[in-house]
């Protein structure tokens, strides 16, 4: 295999990663949205059983969309490892980044970062994306839901 094939293929599987993340991003808020509602639902006395049959379909569905797309992302982590000890590069995923944000790549230690769109100053985040504690940027916010920069 040549570096141009390998090199070809490691962006190609990046960007595929990239559009896994994205989906798996807007499966989790379409299913904290979806729970919200059935939350809401249930509580409500008097609630037609079709319509919580609906919502709890609905939630099922988000529940297995989000479960293919981290399947999808883990598939291609690991084809995107294979390809960088091919190329003799060290991990992208791995590479000294903060594991606070596993969906961007912010360097440990880094100058703080603000999300894109609020009034903090650059460098900018745009989201949304994952949050794992500590959160060393405060990028949840204070909902702590797992989610940064939500409105980006």
């Amino acid at each position: 295999m040549g570096a141009l094939s390998i090199s070809r293929g490691l962006a190609q599987a990046s960007a595929q990663s990239d559009r896994s993340h994205r989906l798996s991003q807007r499966a989790q808020r379409d299913l904290r949205e979806l729970q919200v509602e059935l939350d809401e639902t249930a509580r409500r006395v008097g609630t037609s059983r079709g319509e919580y049959g609906r919502l709890l379909g609905d939630l099922e569905l988000a529940q297995d969309q989000l479960t293919q797309a981290r399947a999808a992302i883990g598939r291609l982590s690991q084809r995107i490892a294979e390809l960088e000890s091919v190329l003799g590069l060290d991990s992208i995923a791995g590479g000294g980044c903060d594991p606070s944000y596993p969906d961007v790549c912010i360097p440990e230690g880094a100058e703080d970062h603000d999300c894109a769109g609020g009034s903090g100053d650059p460098p900018f985040i745009e989201g949304p994306l994952t949050v794992l504690p500590p959160d060393p940027h405060g990028l949840d916010g204070d909902d702590n839901d797992g989610v940064g920069c939500e409105w980006g």
